[in-house]
C-alpha cells in the first residue's frame, strides 16, 4: 500500500537507449508484484541498483499546459527502483507508440498507432521529460533534475534478470488452471530465516518498508511487509531454472 499524500518524483525522462521502464515510488503502480532483481550500469562504473517490484503504470499525461486535456499512457513491466535518479520511459514505449523528437511547437511527443497525441514533453528543458499529472491522492514535488547536476542514468536490465521474470510469468500462465496463487500471512512475526532474508536483501526492515511506501511505526504496515517478504521468499524458492 502506498503512503497517502506522499510527494512523488515528477520527472519521467525518455531514455531511448534503455531497455526498461522505471518508477521510483510504488504509488505510480496500478498493478504490482514484489520482485527482487538488480539494474546494472551499461559502463560498469556505477553500483547495481536494487529492484523491489514490477508492474503496470497508467501514466496520466498533460496534453496542454493547464492539464485541461489529458491522456493515459500505459506502461507494462515497469520496475520499482527507489534509488534510480528519476522515473524513466525506455525503449519498450516503441512497441505500441511512436516517439517524435522535434523543436517545432506542438510537433514533439508520444503518439499512438492512430496518430493521436498521448503525451507532450515539458518545455524549457534540455531533457525529454513527459508532462504528467500526479496519481489521485498524491502530489508531485519539485524536479530533481538540474542542468548542473550530473545524471547517472546509464543502467539496463540484464538479459538474465529479464529472463527470470519472463520465465516466472510463463510458469504462472501454464498453471492457469490452479484456482488461486498462494496467500501469505503477515500476522505472524518473522522467523529467523525470514529475518535473515530481509536483512540480506534490504539491509533493514525500516529500509524495506520505506521502499514499499510503508511505515515501521504502523502495525498494519509491518504486517503487510511480512506478507511481502514471505511472498518474495516463495518466489525465490520456486524460481524456474533459466538457461540464457
Amino acid at each position: 500500500m502506498a503512503v497517502p499524500n506522499e510527494e512523488l518524483c515528477p520527472d519521467w525522462i525518455l531514455l531511448s537507449y534503455s531497455n526498461m521502464h522505471v518508477a521510483k515510488h510504488k504509488a505510480w503502480f496500478k498493478t504490482y508484484t514484489p520482485w527482487t532483481s538488480t539494474l546494472s550500469s551499461i559502463f560498469g562504473n556505477h553500483p547495481e541498483l536494487e529492484v523491489f517490484g514490477i508492474g503496470t503504470v497508467d501514466l496520466t499525461t498533460k496534453l496542454n499546459m493547464d492539464a485541461s486535456a489529458t491522456a493515459t499512457v500505459t506502461l507494462t513491466n515497469v520496475l520499482h527502483v527507489p534509488d534510480f535518479p528519476c522515473n524513466a520511459i525506455g525503449q519498450p514505449i516503441g512497441d505500441e507508440h511512436t516517439v517524435v523528437f522535434s523543436k517545432l511547437p506542438g510537433k514533439a511527443g508520444i503518439f499512438n498507432a492512430s496518430g493521436d497525441k498521448m503525451a507532450q514533453f515539458k518545455s524549457g528543458h534540455i531533457l525529454f521529460l513527459v508532462d504528467v499529472v500526479a496519481p489521485i491522492g498524491h502530489r508531485l514535488h519539485e524536479t530533481s533534475l538540474t542542468s548542473n547536476k550530473p545524471l547517472m542514468l546509464s543502467y539496463h536490465w540484464d538479459a538474465v534478470e529479464t529472463s527470470k521474470w519472463e520465465a516466472a510469468k510463463t510458469s504462472v500462465t501454464n498453471q492457469a488452471a490452479v484456482p488461486s496463487k498462494p496467500t501469505f500471512d503477515g500476522s505472524r512475526l518473522y522467523r529467523q530465516a525470514e529475518r535473515t532474508f530481509l536483512n540480506k536483501r534490504f539491509k533493514s526492515e525500516y529500509k524495506f518498508l520505506r521502499s514499499h511506501g510503508l511505515s515501521i511505526h504502523k502495525d498494519e504496515d509491518r504486517e503487510e511487509g511480512r506478507a511481502i517478504i514471505r511472498e518474495l521468499m516463495h518466489f525465490d524458492e520456486n524460481e524456474p531454472n533459466v538457461d540464457v
